[in-house]
């Protein structure tokens, strides 16, 4: 009688143990499927902070923020400190220009204003190529502006290039054009 009941004990703990192992299992499985969505869910709103706080020091930018207002209104008046002009959207392109390399005070503060600018955005998608931001979020608020450089790409696409902007120049490019 002895050996019976153990024969019925090894039945029984098989037929109980593999459905609890089963569940046990299922239920580790899930909570790592949840915490890997949490994470994940974490990481993305880090990254939304992240591009939220790059695009607050682009706009508080006194030069970048010069550069994006020349963008969107033409004719405006501007200061370098000592000089005061007018920049039109004419002068852009001229300002920009990769040729010709002597300045006057007007087209220097442009130059300056869209350097600003471009290397801010140059460090934007640096972040977006790594992974630390995501495009949407950088996109979204310099849309309305890279609408305006690809409108005029001509005037803005030899600068970036010629002075090493190709990061700047890809998300200007693919925000114009959305």
């Amino acid at each position: 009688m002895g050996e019976g009941w153990v024969e019925i004990v090894k039945n029984v703990l098989v037929i109980v143990g593999i459905p609890a192992a089963l569940a046990g299992a299922w239920k580790a499985l899930r909570e790592l499927a949840l915490g890997t969505r949490e994470k994940a869910r974490e990481n993305r709103i880090r990254q939304a902070l992240a591009a939220r706080d790059m695009l607050k020091d682009l706009f508080a930018s006194a030069k970048a923020r010069a550069a994006l207002q020349m963008l969107d209104w033409s004719g405006r008046q501007y200061s370098d400190g000592d000089h005061q002009f007018e920049v039109g959207a004419a002068d852009l392109g001229h300002a920009l220009r990769t040729d010709r390399l002597t300045f006057d005070y007007k087209e220097m503060f442009v130059r300056d204003c869209f350097e600003e600018l471009f290397d801010r955005v140059e460090q934007l998608q640096h972040f977006v190529n790594i992974g630390l931001l995501n495009f949407d979020d950088v996109a979204l608020p310099l849309e309305y502006y890279a609408r305006k450089i690809v409108a005029d790409l001509p005037s803005f696409e030899p600068f970036l290039l010629e002075y090493g902007y190709p990061n700047a120049h890809e998300l200007l490019t693919r925000a114009g054009s959305r």
